[in-house]
């Protein structure tokens, strides 16, 4: 694209933005037809600077393989690495290199390899900024979409699950946020159990593909037994990515013990403090109010928009004066985002335990209302 091209599509968003009263969005839109194996847009490194210094709060470059939505922050970061002209590319990539078993995950699915290059400069990382990637896709007969996920290709070859990944039946697309860029599949992963069925199953099946939570062994999910406190931290470890090491605060998480590196993680990502005097009670039940808070402090560490909701009020159910003090803010939070909701007699039950059931249905919530 051209100086004059970006100084005029930055005027035309940020003139808009101001009519409506919200932020400026810039999208640039390259029109391939459908039979590109490939897609190249290059800002020179001058034009690219503008749009970070502009108002502009997120970029999207809209093409027939797909969409790429930069948010501010990696917008920012591109500008402060680039070395030359901004140069972003969308290829379909090979996966000869893979294992039989991670090549029968994908099939025939579409496979793209994602760069943003300047200079001889190869940005991968964005600085703590996202990425939201969408990829057309058409389920082929009798595909769940619950188990159609995306994976990215590590450095070693292995498929890595990307738990935040959501299948769109209105649009056909697959779409997921990254804060890297490598290649990524569309693949299936459909995980059932003998005992899940009826209105859970939806969920357990969208966590399951997902890897966020696993099942208990023999083919079962055992979806009405009780989430402990150390059950639900492991599962947000595990939806974080994190795998940086972080020392264990209390005392009666032991050395080795299977729960003590998401404790640790939790204790030091302020997404649980414990239950005070030193002590994290991994093997008590969770209660709603509690999941609540331990999630909110999670979308906060992970960065993400909280004023998303619309008007519910907490303190409009029946059971208002059973929620703690210090759960109100995040119970207003998921009632608003659509996570958590009452018992259809106008409670919302705050003192309650969560089955693994329960909590999967306010994971699948959680990631399709928040995370994409």
């Amino acid at each position: 694209m051209t100086d004059s091209q970006i100084a005029d599509a930055i005027r035309d968003a940020e003139d808009a933005a101001h009519q409506k009263g919200t932020r400026s969005a810039l999208e640039i839109s390259v029109d391939t037809g459908g039979d590109a194996s490939g897609v190249s847009l290059t800002i020179s490194q001058t034009s690219f600077h503008a749009v970070a210094g502009s108002s502009v709060g997120s970029l999207t470059i809209t093409t027939a393989l797909g969409s790429l939505t930069f948010n501010r922050r990696a917008i920012e970061a591109i500008d402060s690495s680039a070395q030359g002209a901004v140069v972003i590319n969308v290829r379909k990539a090979d996966t000869s290199g893979l294992s039989d078993s991670d090549k029968a995950k994908i099939g025939d699915r579409p496979v793209y390899d994602f760069t943003v290059t300047s200079g001889d400069t190869v940005i991968s990382d964005f600085g703590g900024g996202t990425v939201t990637v969408s990829l057309p896709y058409t389920p082929a007969a009798g595909e769940d979409i619950n188990s159609i996920v995306i994976y990215y290709i590590s450095g070693s070859g292995e498929l890595v699950a990307m738990p935040n990944c959501i299948y769109d039946a209105k649009t056909g697309t697959v779409t997921f946020t990254t804060t890297h860029f490598t290649v990524y599949a569309v693949a299936y992963n459909n995980i059932s159990f003998a005992d899940v069925s009826g209105g859970y199953e939806d969920s357990v099946n969208f966590v399951a593909a997902r890897g966020i939570m696993n099942g208990t062994g023999n083919n079962l999910f055992e979806p009405d037994i009780t989430m402990t406190r150390a059950m639900f931290v492991s599962v947000l470890c595990r939806l974080s990515g994190d795998r940086e090491s972080y020392e264990n605060p209390f005392t009666d998480v032991s050395s080795g013990v299977w729960h003590e590196t998401p404790v640790a993680w939790a204790a030091s990502n302020s997404i649980s403090s414990g239950t005070g005097s030193g002590l994290f009670a991994p093997k008590r039940n969770i209660t709603r109010e509690q999941l609540a808070v331990m999630l909110y402090n999670y979308a906060i560490y992970m960065g993400y928009d909280l004023s998303i909701g619309g008007d519910t009020n907490a303190l409009s159910y029946n059971d208002a004066a059973a929620v703690s003090a210090y759960a109100y803010s995040a119970l207003q939070w998921v009632c608003c985002t659509g996570i958590m909701s009452g018992d259809g007699d106008g409670n919302l039950i705050p003192q309650r335990s969560v089955t693994r059931a329960g909590a999967t249905a306010m994971l699948h919530r959680f990631i399709e209302n928040v995370t994409v």
